[in-house]
């Protein structure tokens, strides 16, 4: 799964950094985001140790901040952060007891995504609940 969602990265940057009127590498680029937010779901809960989990989140979001901003002439945080942001999200939902105490942090957290300009923003939260919420059919 790790290698599809880098593949598509992949050809999502190749796309826009070589050939940024071609759509086709940006289209099959768009399936990433959805594979690293379902990543990052099964992560959550499944991991022994979410601070480390957070912890590596950062390191990477640091570590890929520079680079992404001098390669794609933006001044926005990378996905990364919106990941991270969504798992902040997420463990301190799982801590709350009341339905709008969990409303009201989604919506705060979707509205800090935003103002901080985070790549995917409120979308990218609302991907990662979308895969958090169960399907009763």
């Amino acid at each position: 799964m790790y290698w599809l969602a880098m593949l598509t990265m992949l050809i999502d940057h190749v796309g826009l950094v070589f050939f940024p009127t071609d759509p086709a590498w940006r289209i099959g680029g768009r399936l990433a985001f959805p594979i690293y937010a379902y990543a990052l779901y099964m992560g959550y809960t499944r991991t022994r140790n979410i601070r480390s989990y957070m912890l590596r989140l950062l390191g990477l979001a640091l570590i890929s901040q520079v680079p992404y901003m001098l390669a794609f002439d933006v001044h926005r945080l990378n996905v990364i952060w919106t990941l991270l942001a969504s798992l902040l999200a997420l463990s301190a939902a799982s801590r709350m007891k009341h339905w709008v105490a969990v409303t009201g942090l989604y919506v705060l957290t979707a509205l800090f995504m935003e103002l901080s300009q985070m790549d995917y923003g409120a979308y990218g939260l609302l991907l990662v609940l979308f895969i958090d919420t169960p399907v009763h059919i």
